[in-house]
């Protein structure tokens, strides 16, 4: 993607791109997360990474799934991993872009939970303590590997 798409009107809306798939698994070709993050910066947008399905180790060879494309987005998103079942989540951005939300008001009824807090700093813990990128990605190695071989053995209808 050299340019934006023709119908746009010079305003463009935030990118917002999972850097690893749920629906199909569908990997990213290699190259394409950073040509489309600079389209759309080039055009005056934001790139924004969801990492709630990919980050915290997830995906084994890196922590968050958006470095494993070598890009940085101006904000990131994340719930599931952060929490492991509890019922948090976050939204990381950069400091000018964080000064921009505070004219305006904001409110959530559940925001600032102490213990959904503190369970997401042990499951920090946890991750690292045990290891648990490092295990992913060799789970994950193995798992790829046996997929492929039965890939080469069967036809596939996709």
């Amino acid at each position: 993607m050299e340019q934006p798409p023709p119908y746009m009107n010079g305003s463009i809306a935030p990118f917002n791109r999972e850097p690893e798939g749920v629906g199909g698994i569908m990997e990213l070709a290699p190259g394409y997360l950073p040509a489309v993050y600079k389209t759309i910066r080039d055009a005056g947008g934001l790139c924004i990474a969801d990492e709630v399905q990919a980050g915290f180790a997830r995906i084994g060879s890196h922590f968050r799934g958006f470095e494993a494309h070598g890009v940085v987005p101006d904000i990131v998103t994340m719930a599931k991993g952060i929490g492991n079942g509890t019922p948090i989540g976050a939204l990381v951005t950069t400091p000018e872009i964080a000064k921009a939300l505070t004219h305006s008001n904001y409110f959530n009824t559940f925001g600032g939970n102490h213990v959904c807090a503190a369970a997401g700093h042990a499951v920090v813990k946890v991750l690292e303590k045990e290891k648990l990128q490092e295990n992913a990605a060799v789970v994950g190695s193995y798992f790829r590997d046996r997929l492929k071989v039965l890939q080469e053995k069967h036809e596939s209808k996709f």
